[in-house]
């Protein structure tokens, strides 16, 4: 066999080594959607949302409009999320509709604080 040929050889595109590289690297990243599937997330019941320390609960099953400060956020179908905020980000309403417990959505420059409430322990609770 001539040098050439040899080194053509050696020269594979893909060793079993990068195959085996590449599933691992495809495992790990869809890992997380495959956990997002199977581990069940828990709806919310009601809404927290806390003003310069001041905090008000309301329900996720009447839908209603909440004006604070300049900012609108809106419950509607067991969701809620910033409609409009006058803030210079505009962060808050950019992160959309939240809805399972937990979830929160924060508009620093006002303090204004949205969180999802669901059944028992919160993770405020003291």
């Amino acid at each position: 066999m001539t040098p050439q040929a040899e080194q053509l050889k050696k020269s594979k595109i893909f060793t079993v080594f990068d195959g085996i590289l590449i599933t691992v690297v495809l495992i790990l990243c869809l890992l997380p959607l495959f956990f997002q599937l199977i581990v069940p997330t828990k709806k919310g019941k009601s809404v927290k949302i806390t003003h310069n320390g001041t905090s008000t609960i309301y329900s996720l099953s009447q839908n209603r409009i909440v004006e604070i400060d300049g900012a609108v956020i809106k419950i509607e179908d067991g969701k809620v999320f910033f409609e409009s905020n006058d803030c210079p980000t505009k962060q808050c309403v950019h992160t959309g509709k939240i809805y399972n417990a937990g979830d929160s959505a924060i508009c620093m420059p006002k303090d204004i604080r949205v969180e999802i409430v669901g059944d028992g322990f919160d993770g405020s609770s003291k």
